[in-house]
């Protein structure tokens, strides 16, 4: 995967934030690429929408992309989303056969790699995004008034 490539995973995430936001979820965003750059899928947020506890961006995302894959297995493929994924997101990734997670903003609170200790199975890369941060901010913010 070019940093090129890379670029326009972020920005597929940061897209399905924003129509997760707009829709009234909790603004993340979850993309799946493969190793030559080929997007399989993105997703949001839809707990509110869907009424689930399991309505995680992460979840739907590689759901969609293991039903386009061969054994729906996603091996060299990569997961992009907004927020660390939590446990049972990294859960599911690992178990797709994700090797590599980008995530944009870190959630000491729930986020997988922040509070366990889960580094040796998967690839990490925490990169830092001032919209997503954005996004999330804004969001809570509103929300607490």
């Amino acid at each position: 995967m070019t940093n090129t490539d890379l670029n326009r995973a972020i920005e597929c995430a940061l897209t399905a934030a924003r129509k997760a936001l707009a829709a009234g979820e909790i603004p993340v965003g979850a993309c799946v690429m493969t190793a030559d750059g080929t997007i399989l899928a993105s997703a949001g947020n839809r707990c509110e929408q869907d009424g689930t506890q399991l309505g995680h961006a992460e979840l739907y995302c590689l759901d969609e992309a293991s039903r386009k894959t061969p054994g729906r297995r996603l091996i060299d493929c990569a997961l992009v989303v907004t927020l660390e994924p939590c446990l049972m997101c990294l859960g599911a990734a690992l178990n797709a056969g994700i090797s590599r997670v980008y995530y944009l903003v870190s959630s000491p609170d729930s986020g997988a790699f922040t509070r366990y200790d889960v580094h040796a199975r998967i690839e990490e890369h925490h990169l830092e995004s001032d919209e997503a941060q954005k996004l999330l901010t804004d969001f809570f913010k509103t929300l607490r008034k």
